[in-house]
C-alpha cells in the first residue's frame, strides 16, 4: 500500500457486513447453489460497497476531489448507450473535443468493452479504485494511450485520460451495443453494469428512431436503477425531417422518459465525423447536471432480488425435507431384517430345516404379519434362484473351493440384489420428487441418481462378514450337538441337532418374531420347540426327553457365547447392507442439500438482513 492510501475502517454496520458477505459469496449463490442472483444485482451490491468505502475515507486522505456525485462519493458515471452503429463512439469522441479516444469504424460492434474517459486529475483516484477492486465489475484496469483509438475489452476496463476541464468532475463511458441479438456477449457487459451508471446518454440512429421495442427495452432496463436519460436522435441518412417525424421523435423521447432530447444533423463521411458547433451543447449540459441520488433504487433492487432468492430457497428447503423423508422411508422398506438376512443366506441343508420351522410357525403364529412374512419369504427365496445376468454370473462366480450353494455366494447375491433394487428405487423416487421438479424448472438440472457399484473392496467386506457368520453357525451347531448328547440317545443325529439349532436361532433372533423369543419370554420356547419337533416327526421319538431338551436350550444354549456370536455376526452382515443403503440415501440427500442454503448459514443471514432492511442499507 502507498502511504497516502485511504484506510477503510474495519468496524462497519451489520448491513454493510451483510453486503460484503453477499458480494464475496455471490459466485456460490449463482454457480454453486444455482439460485437466482443476476449479474446486475451483484454489480448493484458492488456499487453500494464502493460508495460506502469511499465515504469512509477521511477528508484530505485521498477522497475524490469533487462534491458533485451521486451521494458525494464517486463522480457521476455517465454511459453512452445505444444500438450498433448508432454513433455512440462518435458522440463520445465529440463530447471530448473530437479526439480519437474510442475507435470508430464502418463495421458494426467495433466497441467490445467499456472505455472510461476521465480527466488527468482523476488518475490517482482511479489507481486507488483499482486497488479497492470491484469497480465497474472489472478485475483489472487497462490504462490506454490516448493517441491510439480504443475498442475496449470484455475482460478489463479500458481507461483513457483527457484534458477537458469542463468534464473534470464526471467520468464518461462508451459502451458496447446491447440492443441486438448479434452482440449478445458484448451487450451483456453493458446490461449487467447498468447499476453503476448514474445517467444515460442514449444514442438512436435513424433506423431505430421509431422502433418502440428498442426504446422500451432501454427504458425498462434503466428505469429500475433510477437513471436520468437524455436521448440523441442521430440522423444517419439524408433527407428532410418532416414535422410529423419530429413529433414522433418527441413521443419516443417521452416514452423513454428522457429529461431532454437533441437531433443531430446528418454528416457525410466514413469513420469519425465532427458535429457542427453547438450540436452537443444540450447533451453537455446534461452531463454537468447533478444526478439524483440512486441509493434507494439500488437498495430496493438488491432487497427485491434477495427476497426472491430466499423465497425460492425456502421452497427448496421445504421440498428437501420432504425428499429426505421419502428416501428414508424407501430405505427402511427395502432394508432386510436380521431374520431376512439369516434366512436368505442359508445353505440348502439349513433351508430344508427352515421349511419345517416356518411351516410350524405359520400354524402357530396368528395375525397379519404372518401372511406378509410368507410373501416376503417367498420373494426372497425366489430371488435366490432367479437366473443371473451374464455379467452377474462372471462377477459373482464362485472362487476356488466354493460351490454354487455356498453361504458366501448366496450372501453376495443377496447383498447385490438388495443394493441394486434400492439404487433403482431411490433413483426413480428422486427423479419424481417435488424437490427436483422445482430445481429442474428453474435450472434444468436433474438428479444424478444412484448406481450401485460392486467393487473388490465391497466384495471382500461382504465375504469377511459372511465368513464370520458361517464360522459362528458352525460353532453354534457344535455347541448344540454337545449339549444334546446328554439329553438322550435319539438326540445325537445330525438332522435333529441341525433342526434344533436352526429353530432356536430363528425363534430367538431379533425381528418380527421377538414375541416368541425366550429372551423376551423364555416360557414361549417350550411350546415353540414342541411344535417344531413334532412337525419333524420327532416328538413321539423324543417322548419324555423333550422337556429336558427344552430346559437345555433355555438354560445352556440361549445366551451362550456361541449363540450371541451368531446373532452378532448376523447383525454385522445386516449392518454391512444397511451401511451401503444408507450411503446411497445420504448421497442423494447431499446432492440435493448442495443446492440449498441452510437457514443457519451466515450468507442466509446476510440475505435476510438485506431483504428486510432495504431502507437502511449503507
Amino acid at each position: 500500500m502507498h502511504d497516502n492510501d485511504p484506510v477503510i475502517p474495519t468496524t462497519a454496520g451489520p448491513r454493510h457486513e451483510a453486503l460484503e458477505r453477499i458480494r464475496s459469496e455471490s459466485s456460490k449463490l449463482r454457480n454453486g447453489l444455482r439460485l437466482p442472483w443476476p449479474d446486475e444485482i451483484e454489480q448493484a451490491v458492488s456499487r453500494r460497497l464502493v460508495d460506502f468505502a469511499r465515504s469512509r475515507v477521511p477528508s484530505g486522505e485521498g477522497r475524490l476531489g469533487t462534491s458533485r456525485s451521486s451521494g458525494g462519493l464517486l463522480p457521476p458515471l455517465i454511459a453512452v448507450v445505444g444500438g450498433a452503429s448508432a454513433g455512440k463512439s462518435t458522440v463520445f469522441n465529440n463530447l471530448l473535443g473530437g479526439g480519437f479516444f474510442s475507435r470508430v469504424a464502418p463495421e458494426a460492434h467495433t466497441t467490445s468493452g467499456l472505455i472510461l474517459a476521465a480527466h488527468e486529475a482523476s488518475r490517482a483516484d482511479l489507481l486507488r479504485l483499482a486497488e479497492l477492486g470491484g469497480f465497474l465489475g472489472c478485475a483489472r484496469f487497462e490504462f490506454a494511450d490516448a493517441a491510439r483509438p480504443q475498442t475496449g475489452r470484455t475482460d478489463a476496463l479500458t481507461i483513457v485520460f483527457h484534458a477537458m476541464d469542463p468534464f473534470r468532475g464526471v467520468w464518461l463511458i462508451d459502451t458496447p451495443d446491447f440492443t441486438s441479438e448479434s452482440a449478445r456477449r458484448e451487450g451483456d457487459v453493458t446490461l449487467k453494469l447498468l447499476p453503476w451508471f448514474d445517467r444515460l446518454l442514449v444514442v438512436l440512429d435513424s433506423e431505430r428512431w421509431f422502433d418502440r421495442q428498442s426504446v422500451s427495452r432501454i427504458h425498462e432496463s434503466s428505469r429500475r436503477w433510477g437513471h436520468d436519460r437524455f436521448v440523441l436522435f442521430n440522423r444517419t441518412c439524408e433527407g428532410v425531417l418532416a414535422e410529423s417525424d419530429l413529433n414522433m421523435l418527441k413521443g419516443q423521447a417521452s416514452r423513454l422518459d428522457a429529461t431532454g432530447m437533441s437531433i443531430l444533423e446528418f454528416r457525410r463521411g466514413r469513420g469519425l465525423v465532427e458535429f457542427a458547433p453547438g450540436a452537443l451543447d444540450d447533451a453537455s449540459r446534461f452531463l454537468l447536471e447533478e444526478p439524483q441520488n440512486r441509493n434507494r433504487f439500488l437498495s430496493a433492487e438488491i432487497a427485491k432480488a434477495s427476497r426472491r432468492l430466499l423465497n425460492q430457497n425456502d421452497e427448496r428447503l421445504s421440498r428437501l425435507g420432504e425428499l429426505q423423508s421419502q428416501l428414508r422411508a424407501a430405505t427402511d422398506r427395502i432394508l432386510p431384517s436380521e431374520w431376512d438376512c439369516m434366512t436368505a443366506i442359508m445353505v440348502p441343508t439349513e433351508r430344508r430345516q427352515l421349511e419345517i420351522v416356518s411351516r410350524v410357525l405359520r400354524l402357530n403364529t396368528a395375525g397379519r404379519w404372518l401372511s406378509d412374512q410368507r410373501r416376503r419369504l417367498g420373494r426372497m427365496v425366489k430371488s435366490l434362484y432367479e437366473p443371473a445376468s451374464p455379467q452377474e454370473s462372471v462377477e459373482n462366480s464362485p472362487a476356488e473351493g466354493e460351490s454354487e450353494g455356498s453361504r458366501i455366494i448366496l450372501a453376495e447375491g443377496f447383498f447385490r440384489r438388495v443394493a441394486a433394487r434400492h439404487a433403482h428405487d431411490l433413483t426413480r423416487l428422486a427423479h419424481g420428487a417435488r424437490f427436483w421438479s422445482e430445481v429442474r424448472s428453474w435450472t434444468g438440472l436433474e438428479s444424478a441418481g444412484v448406481r450401485f457399484e460392486w467393487d473388490e473392496v465391497r466384495r471382500e467386506s461382504v465375504r469377511r462378514r459372511t465368513g464370520r457368520l458361517d464360522q459362528a453357525l458352525r460353532l453354534w451347531n457344535a455347541r448344540v450337538e454337545s449339549e444334546c448328547e446328554g439329553v438322550g440317545p435319539h438326540m445325537k443325529g445330525a438332522a435333529v441337532v441341525g433342526l434344533v439349532a436352526t429353530a432356536v436361532v430363528l425363534i430367538a433372533v431379533p425381528g418380527p418374531l421377538t414375541a416368541l423369543s425366550v429372551i423376551a419370554a423364555k416360557g414361549a420356547l417350550a411350546g415353540a420347540m414342541s411344535h417344531v419337533l413334532g412337525a419333524a416327526g420327532l416328538g413321539a421319538i423324543l417322548g419324555k426327553n423333550l422337556t429336558r431338551l427344552v430346559e437345555v436350550v433355555r438354560e445352556k444354549l440361549i445366551g451362550s457365547p456361541e449363540f450371541n456370536e451368531v446373532l452378532s455376526a448376523a447383525g454385522e452382515f445386516r449392518a454391512e447392507i444397511a451401511a451401503a443403503l444408507r450411503s446411497a440415501e445420504s448421497g442423494l440427500v447431499a446432492e440435493a442439500q448442495a443446492l440449498t442454503l441452510p437457514t443457519g448459514d451466515p450468507l442466509h443471514h446476510a440475505l435476510c438482513t438485506v431483504a428486510d432492511h432495504a431502507d437502511l442499507l449503507p
